[in-house]
């Protein structure tokens, strides 16, 4: 059995290039997550549903490029 020096399970390790791309996602995350908490605060007149819908559908499509990213190796 080969051993697996990455600490974190089904994961490969990242390339620099990766870690980098891994952050410019992580950080369009906290700028989605701002302009959301932005707009919920603000006018009372949004509907608050589609706020949620928008939140759920951003949070999903950063996943998905997380993992185009980190290519994980389980279901």
């Amino acid at each position: 059995m080969q051993k697996d020096d990455n600490p974190i399970t089904g994961h490969k390790p990242l390339n620099a290039a990766q870690v980098g791309d891994m952050n410019m996602v992580k950080h369009l995350g906290k700028e989605c997550r701002d302009l959301i908490t932005y707009l919920e605060q603000g006018n009372l007149d949004y509907d608050k549903r589609w706020i949620d819908v928008a939140r759920t559908q951003m949070q999903l499509g950063l996943m998905a490029l997380t993992r185009a990213i980190a290519k994980n190796d389980f279901f």
